[in-house]
């Protein structure tokens, strides 16, 4: 999320969190990053992450607010990504970082978290991770629970690397029991 409500501290902090996902993240893992405000974009296209590190961080730091939020859209895109390299080999998720105030295209907690049931059918799920003091914390709770995620709430940056740590370690701990 990169709307105009998440400018200052939050984007700051959103942009960290990215970056330290991308620390924790294997060679041979898929990654893609968009980005929404008023519209949707995709900065990188789902592909392995392989030694680019670096060049996905630099493309993170680049990162500035905009206008409204199209937090649906952002979601709904993050799906799309995901279903380029769908398999019941992998885990396949979402993660949104935002304060959770939607204001373009569907917005109710109830249509989002109608997205999030979709996204599930399909072997999808979204992990929310809640920003800043004013986040949409029902919002955010619904679209994680019904996509069948965990949802967070990040008041300092300093637990971010705790909770991918959790979340990531779930993630595969998961894939180790289907084995």
């Amino acid at each position: 999320d990169r709307s105009g409500s998440m400018s200052g501290a939050k984007l700051e902090q959103a942009k960290q969190a990215a970056e330290m996902l991308v620390d924790q993240l294997d060679s041979k893992d898929v990654l893609s990053l968009g980005v929404y405000e008023s519209d949707v974009e995709v900065v990188l296209h789902a592909g392995k992450v392989g030694k680019r590190h670096s060049e996905i961080k630099r493309l993170i730091r680049k990162i500035h607010t905009g206008g409204s939020t199209a937090l649906y859209g952002g979601v709904e895109t993050g799906g799309k990504e995901l279903s380029e390299f769908f398999s019941k080999d992998r885990i396949n998720r979402v993660i949104l970082l935002s304060d959770g105030i939607a204001n373009v295209g569907p917005s109710s907690n109830r249509e989002i978290a109608k997205l999030g049931s979709r996204l599930a059918k399909k072997g999808m799920s979204v992990t929310t991770i809640g920003l800043g003091a004013d986040y949409n914390e029902t919002l955010m709770t619904a679209l994680a629970e019904a996509s069948d995620a965990n949802y967070y709430y990040v008041a300092d940056v300093e637990t971010l690397p705790d909770v991918f740590r959790n979340e990531l370690g779930e993630l595969k701990s998961l894939v180790a029991r289907d084995l």
